[in-house]
């Protein structure tokens, strides 16, 4: 039994692997400033979602995502390294924040609840990510972060 839930894990982690990777490359073709900055961050809604849908488990599979994305686009291994650790404790934070303060996976169900979700907890996580990843002394050097 234990070995069949692992695999099952295994196959969400790499499944929501490539969504983020699909949904990451859209969105930096979106970019019009800079390249490796995008305006619209479509993977960070797939985490988001298959976090909340599929439970924190597959975090790792956003951490991946993330270094496949970035590692492609930037070529770096440090600042990479510490996106993907940010983009993974944002989806993190911000699931942990939906789940407590917008009704979770029902977020969307009463108006009260729409409003603390977009109000708040997307907000609050996203801020939390992009700070952390501002504070990598090797991202901000390079001035790719994002």
């Amino acid at each position: 039994m234990h070995r069949g839930r692992t695999l099952t894990t295994l196959v969400l982690i790499l499944g929501v692997t490539a969504l983020y990777v699909m949904a990451g490359l859209l969105g930096l073709r979106l970019a019009f400033l800079h390249p490796h900055v995008a305006a619209v961050r479509p993977a960070i809604g797939v985490a988001l979602a298959a976090c909340l849908l599929l439970g924190a488990r597959v975090w790792p599979g956003v951490f991946l995502g993330t270094f496949l994305v970035r590692i492609l686009t930037l070529g770096t291994v440090a600042p990479t390294l510490g996106i993907a650790c940010g983009n993974a404790l944002t989806v993190l934070l911000g699931t942990h924040l939906v789940r407590r303060l917008a009704n979770g996976c029902h977020a969307f169900d009463r108006a009260p609840d729409i409003f603390r979700f977009t109000g708040r907890g997307q907000s609050d996580a996203e801020r939390a990510g992009g700070h952390a990843a501002r504070r990598n002394p090797a991202a901000r050097r390079s001035g790719h972060y994002a």
